[in-house]
């Protein structure tokens, strides 16, 4: 038991942990991604009204 606690991994572990560690990153980045994609619609479908309005109010 003791040895097991101060023995390297196998690299079976290792790469199990490599995994999970990068599907973490990606839901990370997913996430991240989606918040932006969000982020760049709010501010086009804003521009677009502010533009219209813009331009009924004072025609170029």
């Amino acid at each position: 038991m003791l040895f097991s606690l101060f023995s390297r991994p196998s690299p079976v572990t290792i790469a199990r942990r490599q995994l999970i560690d990068a599907q973490h990153s990606c839901l990370d980045a997913i996430a991240h991604r989606e918040h932006a994609d969000s982020i760049v619609a709010y501010r086009t479908a804003q521009i677009e009204r502010l533009t219209a309005f813009l331009e009924t109010v004072s025609p170029r």
